[in-house]
């Protein structure tokens, strides 16, 4: 079971996010940066993100939803996480980081009742002729350490052992197309598994386990990817 996300031009804001302030909040600082929200807490409902009392998305974030960037300001920002269209908190992220002119991924984790968010900067550097650049992230919450085995004809790569919520370092492999795998560590047994996965040359990815083991629906373990460019 896999989900591959649609496109991400980073130069284009979705209509699914904007920007509003309330006159309390104007900020004259124009120093910007790009942050994508991933839901990928399984059992969590659709979800607004506030900050202060200005809600930021102007449609709700559903689960396993193909993202986009949208804009902040640079410096530290945290963001209240809500139920779409009731306002129920569900959590607040802690004070997060956030340079000018870069970009980050910032994904909601867990499953809702321990929903939490983590974040990484995503490097946008176009990978080497011929490669792709990709990270591995684990975030099933109810399985244990996996290694990820991606295969393309005689070829594969194995990233092993990665814990709940860890990432690989940012890798580079030839653009093909590839069947990815997670087992659990150092065992045949297969949480999830994609097939027929293409990833272009010159593309940025970000490939991640999602879902619960033994889950039902769209809440099943699956492989999900993102496009950067």
């Amino acid at each position: 079971m896999f989900e591959t996300t649609k496109k991400i031009i980073l130069l284009m804001l979705s209509a699914n996010f904007i920007i509003s302030c309330s006159k309390e909040e104007t900020n004259t600082n124009t120093d910007t940066a790009s942050v994508m929200l991933i839901h990928a807490s399984p059992d969590a409902p659709a979800v607004d993100i506030y900050k202060g009392t200005s809600k930021i998305n102007s449609s709700s974030i559903v689960y396993a939803a193909a993202p986009t960037y949208f804009t902040v300001s640079a410096g530290n920002q945290s963001f209240d996480i809500k139920q779409a269209g009731t306002g129920v908190s569900m959590f607040s992220t802690a004070t997060l980081p956030f340079t000018k002119n870069k970009a980050y991924s910032v994904f909601i984790v867990d499953s809702a009742a321990k929903a939490s968010a983590i974040r990484f900067e995503d490097n946008l550097v176009a990978p080497a002729a011929g490669k792709i650049n990709f990270r591995m992230l684990h975030l099933s919450p109810n399985t244990a350490n996996v290694d990820f085995i991606l295969r393309s004809g005689a070829d594969s790569i194995a990233l092993t052992n990665k814990a709940f919520k860890e990432t690989t370092d940012l890798l580079a492999i030839d653009g093909k197309t590839y069947t990815i795998k997670a087992k659990l560590a150092g065992t045949q047994t297969v949480v999830a598994s994609a097939s027929g996965i293409i990833l272009s040359s010159g593309k940025i990815y970000t490939l991640f386990l999602k879902g619960f083991s033994g889950g039902t629906g769209t809440s099943d373990a699956g492989i999900q990817v993102i496009q950067y460019n």
